[in-house]
């Protein structure tokens, strides 16, 4: 088994989210009737159950993703999704008929988690961006030169 911090938060969080549907669906079971509803209760048990055998089957987790790249992908892109739906599904919290019987600390921690989490994907895509356009720029002796030092970066770990 292999706790880190990370993994306890990303737990955490996912376990936020079901606890405020959950709260929100008991307590206002009108304003949850919408699709993001859905969306984010099966795809935050999909990314938790993910981060649960990342945890306790450490390498069997890491060759399965190692041997299975579609899977990564789809872990992403539902990750992805996730966080919009979060956002969205918050965004409809706060409307005003539902501002009253949604308001909670948890709702506010996901108002601003699904921010900071969109604002920190666009800067990885455009770090990306910017990577690759810097990238396609070098000349070839250049390239060579950069390929050197990442393989003697990759053996030094």
């Amino acid at each position: 088994m292999e706790i880190t911090l990370s993994s306890i938060i990303s737990i955490g969080i996912c376990v936020i989210i079901l606890a405020y549907i959950n709260m929100v669906e008991s307590h206002c079971g009108k304003c949850t009737k919408i699709r993001e509803t859905n969306i984010v209760k099966i795809f935050t048990v999909i990314i938790l159950i993910r981060n649960v055998m990342m945890m306790v089957l450490p390498k069997e987790s890491s060759m399965f993703l190692l041997k299975h790249p579609l899977f990564v992908f789809a872990i992403i892109i539902i990750g992805l999704v996730n966080i919009v739906a979060i956002y969205k599904f918050v965004n409809k919290m706060m409307s005003n008929q539902c501002r009253t019987c949604t308001a909670d600390w948890k709702r506010t921690f996901l108002y601003y988690y699904s921010r900071i989490a969109i604002a920190l994907i666009v800067i990885d895509f455009l770090i990306v961006i910017g990577m690759s356009i810097w990238i396609s720029t070098l000349s070839p002796r250049e390239m060579k030169k950069l390929q050197k030092q990442l393989e003697k970066a990759s053996k030094d770990d």
